[in-house]
């Protein structure tokens, strides 16, 4: 850009001429001569007695070690008003687990060998019927593992709530989050009947 251009541009809009140096005064100001805040984090003390974010908040934001808890789901759709960029929730390490289906095996006694049963259920709406026909199984229900996959609309939250209140019908004396084993980003939630 050479100077005949930016001598044209400040012609053109006077206002430049007044804003530009205003700026440039106030960001000396701030480097060199505000020192009642950090300057993007630096506040002047040592490495030694710098504190991580958890640290200073009690709690913990590493997905990949053990002390993680997933956040609890929420219904509420959660946008900023400014960006929405559709970020997908955190899902920890470990937390999906990968099994070779051809290597397994039942038995004709299956439940006297004791062999666990998951029942995994796509779910669009809650239907009662099949609520109904789950708690009459035979099986012993202490081998027997729900899993739903419900989608991220709004049929899908109101499955899952109507699920839930379903779950409490069932086991009132224990706490809901006794009986929800996960409730991952995919919305898998798994139920032990017992």
């Amino acid at each position: 850009m050479s100077l005949s251009h930016v001598s044209y541009r400040l012609r053109k809009n006077p206002w430049l001429s007044i804003f530009l140096p205003l700026l440039a005064i106030f960001l000396i100001y701030i480097v060199f001569f505000q020192r009642d805040q950090s300057l993007l984090g630096l506040d002047g003390q040592s490495i030694s007695q710098y504190k991580w974010a958890h640290e200073k908040e009690n709690t913990f934001y590493f997905p990949f070690t053990k002390k993680y808890k997933m956040p609890k789901y929420s219904y509420k759709k959660k946008s900023g008003w400014l960006f929405n960029d559709h970020v997908e929730d955190i899902i920890p390490e470990g937390h999906i687990a990968h099994y070779d289906l051809n290597k397994l095996h039942s038995t004709s006694d299956a439940a006297v060998n004791k062999e666990h049963v998951l029942i995994l259920t796509p779910m669009q709406t809650f239907h009662q019927q099949y609520w109904d026909n789950l708690l009459q199984l035979s099986y012993p229900r202490e081998l027997i593992e729900l899993g739903f996959i419900t989608p991220r609309t709004a049929t899908g939250d109101l499955a899952l709530k109507n699920l839930e209140n379903a779950i409490k019908k069932v086991q009132p004396t224990r706490k809901l989050k006794d009986l929800v084993k996960s409730l991952s980003c995919d919305r898998i939630l798994r139920v032990l009947i017992s």
